[in-house]
């Protein structure tokens, strides 16, 4: 399937350029390898998703100087190739090729939104987008603070027994009671319970 071409002019590149990378907007050069690029991805995808050009330098003198793009549609394909295969159904990113009357080459753009699920990159670590930062979240709370308003389609750890020493700032909270998809098994963070709100358990004392 082709790929739509966008024609804009430089001193639109140039308000793009003044916008400067951020929480949304993120640059990177033709060079790019696959696996630094999926950590852009995976950042964008399990934050508020986000706007990603390549072919773009991080400096130059003007902005005609960070316009080095791609020779042409087929040289990208190694990069439409990651898109695809971190979205293997095609959903949740779109992309288009960009040119110039007055600049060379093309530039790749790619919108990402927000995914239902965690997405991890190629290296097996998630990220998340915090400013001009692609963020790794490793530990168990930052984990728990993702899954929380969505699911995870690979394999990530599962919900762990609360820590209530690690708990500071707790607080009751207005709002609808969240729970897993399933609760079939007992837990056993606790040994003594007076009452479990989750029904499909109760079956099981």
């Amino acid at each position: 399937m082709a790929i739509d071409i966008v024609t804009i002019s430089e001193s639109q590149f140039a308000d793009l350029l003044a916008r400067g990378e951020g929480h949304f907007l993120d640059f990177k050069a033709k060079e790019v390898s696959p696996g630094k690029l999926t950590k852009a991805l995976s950042a964008f995808a399990n934050a508020d998703g986000g706007e990603l050009f390549i072919g773009v330098l991080n400096s130059g003198a003007f902005p005609a100087r960070r316009w080095v793009g791609f020779e042409n549609a087929e040289a990208a394909n190694g990069h439409i190739q990651t898109f695809e295969q971190f979205f293997p159904l095609g959903s949740y990113f779109k992309y288009q090729f960009l040119k110039s009357d007055r600049l060379p080459d093309l530039l790749l753009h790619c919108e990402i939104l927000k995914t239902p699920d965690i997405r991890t990159a190629s290296d097996g670590v998630i990220y998340l987008r915090r400013g001009a930062q692609n963020l790794p979240q490793a530990t168990e709370m930052q984990i728990s603070r993702l899954r929380f308003a969505g699911e995870s389609s690979g394999r990530l750890p599962q919900w762990r027994c609360l820590k209530l020493a690690n708990v500071r700032n707790a607080r009751v909270r207005d709002g609808r009671w969240h729970e897993g998809g399933s609760h079939k098994t007992t837990q056993k963070c606790v040994t003594g319970i007076d009452l479990d709100v989750n029904i499909h358990v109760r079956k099981l004392r």
